[in-house]
């Protein structure tokens, strides 16, 4: 999100940052060291003063983050190609986010994807907190809020996920010790 705003608009967020930062700091350090009993008799102002500040930090992030009408209808979206450094940019079209069955075409939805993955790769982790919570801290998942909602919402919508809750078991037999953590487990996942 950030690296989509304009420099104007980052500007305004900083300087409203800014100003709630060295109010809550003023505030915090610099007066009680002259004014041990501050606020005291004018707390009201304090917390007026406070609440502004929030309101202002608050609808200036709204404010900046709204979209114009023109970026609202054309989204455009750039897509790394190969390990070139090359850039791709494609217009997204009305008839291009009218299918499928969640309302967008798979093209559309590949594109999103490619974007993604081109954002994520400069600092993606090389394994997930799910793998790092069974192999480095030797503790439960929480594979029951992550993972298993996949399945449960698509239950709703009639689309069985038997791979996702698959490997929901799994990881859950791993975690009690019943089912070693291992690249085997892939295997046994993709016959699921």
């Amino acid at each position: 999100m950030l690296l989509a705003l304009s420099a104007n608009q980052k500007l305004g967020i900083a300087l409203m940052a800014g100003a709630l930062v060295v109010f809550a700091l003023v505030s915090a350090m610099v007066i009680p060291r002259y004014r041990p009993d501050f606020p005291a008799r004018n707390l009201a102002w304090f917390i007026g003063a406070c609440v502004l500040l929030t309101v202002g930090m608050l609808a200036t992030v709204a404010f900046v983050a709204k979209e114009t009408e023109h970026e609202a209808a054309g989204e455009t979206h750039a897509t790394e190609t190969g390990t070139t450094g090359t850039t791709e940019t494609t217009e997204t079209t009305e008839t291009e986010t009218t299918g499928g069955a969640a309302g967008g075409s798979e093209a559309a939805a590949r594109r999103s994807v490619d974007a993604m993955v081109a954002f994520n790769r400069p600092n993606a982790k090389t394994h997930s907190g799910v793998w790092r919570d069974l192999a480095i801290r030797k503790r439960r998942t929480e594979v029951d809020v992550q993972i298993r909602p996949i399945a449960e919402i698509g239950a709703t919508h009639g689309l069985a996920c038997p791979t996702v809750q698959k490997l929901v078991d799994m990881i859950h037999e791993v975690e009690d010790g019943a089912r070693a953590l291992s690249d085997d487990n892939l295997v046994a996942l993709m016959r699921a």
